[in-house]
């Protein structure tokens, strides 16, 4: 009887967590310096990555939309 696949989990997820940091790491500022930003444009959302904390093993990023979303405006004749 053959045995069936069974996926590990664990080393599934590693992989995905290493490929993730990758390409973060291709969006982050190019030099270590605490407080650098670079702004990205995606699908006409502009975003901006900020380096809060660097050591040698962490790194502290926040990631933000830099616009607001406005709110649905209703027209109070449509509705009644």
């Amino acid at each position: 009887m053959e045995q069936r696949y069974t996926p590990y989990l664990p080393a599934i997820m590693m992989r995905v967590y290493a490929t993730n940091y990758a390409q973060l790491c291709r969006l982050l500022p190019h030099n270590d310096k605490v407080g650098e930003t670079v702004t990205y444009q995606v699908n006409a959302a502009p975003y901006r990555l900020t380096l809060n904390k660097s050591t040698r093993y962490t790194s502290l990023v926040e990631i933000e939309q830099t616009f607001r979303l406005e709110p649905a405006r209703h027209d109070s004749a449509a509705i009644s």
